[in-house]
């Protein structure tokens, strides 16, 4: 459900729009392979801008998320977890749900969803995220 506090992109506004409960949504970074069939919303304009921290606050701002999936990369036995600094963890508040799915089950978790906002972040293994709709009205 759409908060009402500034994107101002017509395209992501329409998108996140369209986000109910648990419908999901995915921000991730500039190199992503993003599966064919899901509407793509590029928001990436030069290296690191704009960042997955900035989409990120900004879709969190207008968005009401239940939970949010973080990738990681598994090369065998060696798995390569996110780091997900304090900028991150302020964001997403203590309350946030967050879980960890190994890249080939996120890359299948992206093709169900309504869109993926491409960022310009360049970085090896940036943690990219598909975020839950959440109810704006309903509490536990």
């Amino acid at each position: 459900m759409l908060k009402s506090r500034g994107i101002i992109h017509a395209q992501l506004r329409r998108a996140l729009a369209r986000i109910g409960y648990n419908s999901q949504i995915g921000i991730v970074d500039a190199g992503y392979n993003i599966p064919i069939g899901v509407e793509v919303i590029d928001l990436a304009f030069m290296p690191n801008l704009l960042t997955m921290l900035q989409v990120l606050e900004g879709v969190l701002g207008e968005l009401t998320v239940e939970k949010m999936y973080v990738s990681y990369v598994s090369k065998g036995k060696e798995v390569e977890m996110p780091q997900l600094d304090e900028k991150y963890i302020q964001c997403f508040g203590e309350e946030m749900k967050i879980s960890y799915l190994p890249e080939q089950e996120f890359r299948q978790m992206l093709q169900n969803s309504w869109a993926i906002i491409r960022t310009g972040e360049y970085g090896e293994h940036s943690p990219n995220f598909i975020l839950q709709g959440g109810s704006a009205y309903y509490t536990e």
